[in-house]
């Protein structure tokens, strides 16, 4: 009988824009290498993802972990194919239980969501800027969590963030500016925390940078305010309206909070 084999155990590699160490590597493959360092020099650079399908990553499922993008840029484009609303998509398309790390990353979609979270998923994004969608910047819908952290919101068409269903919002040290209607906006009974962002330049006239509204019988919203700034945003800076239990810490902003629902009724929610 031969000699008993011991198996060694290999590392995981968590995937980055990075070439993992070869030594020695065969001519192909070091001509491969080189012609990567040369086309693309620095790892510091960013990676850039673009498709026109209904999405760039569809991330589902049961597993944890499923997908880390890290020092990338995903650009959405439209397709003739996808006219309609409910099938012009998003960047990232995450559902089931399937769950989504982003960081140090630029997310657009010309023409739909960058984010979009639905059923039981969960998305994080670090560190990352969403600019350039045709929808929401970013939503989670149903019993879906979404967190931002570092992060930077730019021109929302209509929102920043938008959020319902039993979905579960968190936002920390992010800059969300120049929003169409809403910067952050909930509904249902979603769950939202903000603590120390930057809110900037809304356009609308008759909505609130951040409005939170549980307006159906059943619906219990929670809204949590803490440490943010706020400037410049038109339709003043944050709505509380309905059943929402809300703590709102803010010296100096300008807010709004109603419990009477007929006078509600003409509110634009896109």
């Amino acid at each position: 009988m031969g000699k008993p084999q011991i198996m060694k155990r290999v590392p995981i590699v968590k995937h980055e824009n990075q070439l993992p160490p070869l030594s020695p590597p065969p001519f192909p493959l070091l001509f491969l290498l080189l012609l990567t360092q040369k086309l693309w020099p620095s790892p510091t650079l960013a990676l850039p993802l673009q498709g026109t399908g209904h999405s760039v990553f569809e991330v589902g499922g049961t597993r944890v972990g499923l997908l880390t993008l890290s020092n990338c840029s995903v650009l959405h484009s439209p397709s003739p194919s996808r006219s309609e609303q409910s099938k012009l998509g998003a960047a990232f398309f995450v559902r089931g239980k399937g769950t989504v790390l982003v960081e140090s990353s630029t997310v657009s979609s010309e023409a739909g969501f960058g984010i979009w979270a639905v059923q039981k998923s969960a998305v994080s994004l670090k560190n990352t800027t969403l600019t350039g969608c045709g929808r929401s910047s970013a939503v989670a819908f149903e019993k879906s969590t979404l967190s931002l952290e570092g992060c930077r919101i730019l021109n929302g068409t209509p929102h920043g963030i938008c959020a319902r269903g039993n979905a579960t919002v968190t936002v920390t040290s992010t800059e969300i500016a120049g929003a169409e209607k809403r910067a952050i906006y909930t509904y249902h009974s979603a769950a939202l925390s903000v603590e120390d962002c930057v809110i900037t330049g809304t356009l609308s006239l008759t909505t609130a940078a951040i409005q939170c509204d549980s307006l159906k019988p059943g619906d219990e919203g929670t809204a949590v305010i803490r440490g943010c700034t706020f400037k410049d945003n038109r339709g003043g800076d944050v709505s509380v309206t309905g059943t929402v239990r809300a703590e709102v810490q803010e010296e100096g902003a300008e807010i709004v909070v109603a419990t009477e629902f007929a006078n509600f009724a003409e509110r634009e929610r896109d």
